[in-house]
């Protein structure tokens, strides 16, 4: 059970035979019996880092129109859900979750970082996500990302 805890994408079969033995739950619904499998975590398995970024991010979602005093656009709630989104996935440490912070455009801004590397991913009000990614403070690529894609994780692998 613990390497299921630490390690999320490398889980044995006995940890996963474990988990499920421990944690299989059934319940009756009332227009059908039925039994269901599934994985619950506790509020726990969030990282402190990730607590602070959601939290960072609830005090965020209730700035207003002009919050920084130079015409600051409100916090789009489409960028709020999506960086949202991306916390809770990576609760676990994941990905080293570093910084948040709102942008004057209604972007919200997540900065990944570990040693020399970083990586500001903008979760844009259209919904798109755009990063920036830095070594030694120097520009070494940006571009569009995709929610499914895998080009965080090789960055900081």
């Amino acid at each position: 059970m613990r390497a299921l805890a630490e390690s999320p994408r490398h889980i044995s079969v006995k940890a996963k035979e474990d988990y499920l033995t421990t944690h299989v739950r059934s319940f009756e619904s009332p227009l059908r019996a039925s039994t269901s499998i599934f994985f619950s975590r506790n509020r726990d398995d969030i990282s402190s880092k990730a607590k602070e970024l959601l939290l960072k991010l609830k005090r965020i979602s209730n700035f207003s129109s002009n919050w920084d005093s130079y015409g600051a656009e409100k916090p789009s709630e489409t960028a709020i859900s999506k960086a949202t989104s991306f916390i809770l996935k990576n609760r676990q440490g994941e990905l080293p979750l570093y910084f948040l912070a709102p942008s004057p455009n209604g972007e919200i801004l997540i900065e990944l970082k570990c040693g020399l590397v970083s990586v500001e991913v903008f979760f844009m009000p259209d919904g798109s996500l755009e990063y920036v990614q830095f070594k030694n403070d120097e520009v070494v690529e940006q571009g569009l990302l995709d929610y499914q894609d895998q080009k965080l994780f090789e960055i900081f692998d």
